[in-house]
């Protein structure tokens, strides 16, 4: 009786750990498509190192990676261009990996706004990590009257 006791414990563990691994994939899975309505960006599936933080009151920010072979017609198909700019004070809260836009790689920029948000994206054309940052339309809030 002892051994079934453990076994169903240790069985009911490993389906609540699977459970909240799932979960948040969901989550993040519902994040990244929210960034992708937003922009009108569609995410090639096999994307890797994805990266979401939601500061939850002003702008979610997006990481991910781009495959080798699809960085150039993204590009191309969304119209990202040789411009910069600065996207450091909203990618801090990212994994430290993926914090810092390599200064040495070629960077093509876009921005947009959408029906209520705005938003800005930089995509490394050298390896293909592509950061996007959602504003959103209230931050702060409304004061009520």
């Amino acid at each position: 009786m002892m051994r079934r006791t453990v076994f169903t414990m240790a069985l009911s563990g490993a389906a609540a750990v699977a459970l909240v691994l799932l979960l948040r994939d969901l989550g993040r899975a519902s994040e990244l498509g929210f960034v992708s309505r937003t922009t009108g960006m569609s995410f090639p599936r096999a994307c890797t190192d994805v990266d979401l933080q939601d500061n939850g009151e002003s702008f979610m920010t997006a990481h991910l990676r781009i495959p080798g072979g699809a960085v150039d017609s993204f590009a191309a198909e969304y119209g990202f261009r040789d411009t910069t700019f600065s996207l450091d004070p909203w990618i801090g809260a990212l994994r430290p990996d993926n914090r810092r836009v390599p200064g040495d790689h070629r960077i093509a920029c876009l921005e947009g706004t959408g029906r209520n948000n705005s938003w800005i994206a930089a995509l490394d054309m050298d390896d293909g990590r592509l950061w996007v940052v959602v504003f959103y339309p209230d931050p702060g809030g409304t004061a009520p009257p």
